[in-house]
């Protein structure tokens, strides 16, 4: 379930970029002991003006249990981007990250009081609004009975989901809560979020900069650029004139492809093999099968 369809990163390279991202600066944060900075401490977001662990807090799990729950999860979740496309797929976790960080500031100034000043840093606003996205618009492939408990494939998904909520008790819960509800809040379009697109500059810049890194040319699948000049062909093609097309082999490229037969030359065929036979063999496999077919039925005729 977690493996199936296109393995890797293919037409994907945005959730490859945050797959990359949040594995290095979970590595870096605990080797470097900078683990402390990707936290979201409210005194220092609000007294000591460090906005920015809004943006920091999000990019880093805090254990590496966590790391690898999480990290099966994103790889798995990368399906969505293909459905949505890269640039769509993109602004959707920037809005649902953006409001589940909103609702984890929202959490802390009302559990303050009681002494809770910091929330688990990691994607999981990100993580589990594509867990809602993934209940509401995947559908279930296949049915199985575990000691007589109906159950079905989506299963291992949302064990893997409720194990990465469950993973550090009531921290690692109330921000998997701010994800489900931010997952929530985008399904319902509030203030028209389907709507919104990344800008096209950024874009530009995003596709021109960080694309070549993410996805190389040879890795993807392209279609070479159309024939210029009378001849028909084409000069030395550059980056910009690859254009990326869904992988297909066309059936005329097989080897062995059906050649129309001639059915008017069978019709003359009441005692033997004819000629137009003959012919077809020839089209079809060569020469030599042609001369195998002509040895065959003089041993027959023999035979007879």
């Amino acid at each position: 379930m977690l493996f199936e369809g296109v393995p890797g990163f293919v037409n994907a390279w945005v959730s490859k970029g945050v797959v990359v991202g949040v594995g290095l600066a979970s590595i870096l944060g605990s080797v470097l002991g900078w683990r402390h900075a990707w936290t979201l401490y409210l005194p220092g977001v609000v007294r000591n003006g460090q906005v920015w662990r809004l943006a920091t807090a999000p990019w880093a799990f805090g254990s590496a249990a966590e790391l690898m729950l999480g990290l099966l999860l994103l790889y798995y979740f990368r399906q969505f981007e293909r459905q949505l496309s890269g640039p769509k797929f993109a602004m959707f976790a920037m809005l649902v990250t953006s409001v589940a960080t909103l609702l984890q500031i929202g959490l802390l100034s009302l559990l303050a009081p009681y002494g809770v000043v910091a929330l688990l840093p990691g994607p999981y606003g990100l993580i589990f609004a594509c867990l809602v996205k993934f209940y509401y618009d995947v559908p279930m492939t296949y049915r199985f009975t575990v000691a007589h408990l109906p159950l079905n494939n989506k299963l291992f998904v949302y064990v893997l989901g409720a194990q990465l909520a469950l993973a550090s008790g009531l921290h690692s819960l109330a921000v998997a809560a701010t994800g489900v509800a931010a997952g929530l809040l985008y399904r319902s379009d509030l203030g028209g979020m389907h709507s919104m697109v990344v800008p096209k500059a950024v874009t530009a810049v995003c596709v021109k900069c960080l694309l070549p890194v993410l996805a190389p040319l040879p890795s993807r699948p392209f279609a070479p650029p159309p024939a210029t000049g009378s001849g028909g062909t084409s000069g030395d093609a550059s980056a910009e004139d690859v254009r990326l097309v869904p992988f297909s082999i066309p059936m005329t490229a097989l080897p062995f492809t059906r050649t129309p037969v001639n059915r008017a030359s069978r019709s003359n065929a009441a005692g033997g093999r004819t000629s137009g036979g003959d012919d077809d063999l020839h089209d079809l496999f060569g020469s030599s099968a042609s001369d195998d077919a002509h040895q065959f039925n003089g041993r027959g005729d023999e035979l007879v």
